[in-house]
């Protein structure tokens, strides 16, 4: 004979098991760890982001300031080179004139400044008037400048220097006069007259005598 079955019968069902307090308390810790672990992860990736950008900067900064002092220093070094040559060419024209001075040049004797100038102030003439005195390195050539009330007085002057053991031996061989008006006076009627000496030695001539 057949029989029915009720499935929908209590007895039949699978029980239902319901979530403790307990189990439900340990999900959601767990939940929670999940989340907190999550959450520093990215505030720790975040963070590291920004400190990485920062050091990249910083590391940018640092390098353009060790290039513009690079720069500077090579600058100042530039500098002080050329500084430096110039004071090894004003050195080496001292040493030359000092040698000059001192020993003569290519064999010759040499005279000091002061003998010409004790020559001037011995040899001076009351028409006549010194502006200028110019010698080369080698003591061979002297340019003198100076003005006159006389254009007669210049031979007379030569005339006394030469008298002069500094002078002895040299000649002028060029000279450039030009009229100079004074105050009130025209060009046409001056009453002062400018010069320009220019000498050589004697070729067998030794130098001056100190």
């Amino acid at each position: 004979m057949a029989q029915q079955l009720n499935l929908y019968a209590a007895h039949f069902r699978r029980p239902a098991h319901l979530l403790s307090a307990r189990n439900a308390l340990g999900g959601w810790a767990l939940l929670m760890a999940i989340g907190l672990l999550i959450g520093g992860f990215l505030t720790w990736r975040t963070t590291a982001e920004a400190m990485d950008t920062q050091e990249q900067q910083a590391f940018a900064q640092h390098r353009e300031r060790v290039k513009a002092l690079e720069e500077q220093v090579a600058a100042q070094r530039k500098e002080v080179d050329v500084e430096a040559a110039k004071l090894r060419e004003v050195e080496q024209a001292m040493a030359r004139v000092k040698a000059t001075l001192q020993g003569g040049s290519a064999g010759e004797a040499s005279v000091s400044y002061s003998a010409y100038f004790q020559a001037f102030a011995k040899r001076s003439h009351g028409a006549l008037w010194l502006t200028g005195f110019t010698i080369s390195a080698d003591g061979q050539s002297i340019e003198l400048k100076g003005r006159m009330l006389d254009a007669s007085a210049l031979p007379d002057y030569l005339s006394r220097l030469n008298a002069e053991p500094v002078f002895k031996g040299r000649q002028f061989a060029q000279l450039q006069l030009n009229a100079v008006a004074t105050e009130g006076t025209e060009l046409s009627d001056p009453k002062v007259t400018e010069f320009v000496l220019r000498s050589a030695a004697l070729p067998d001539t030794k130098g001056p005598a100190r």
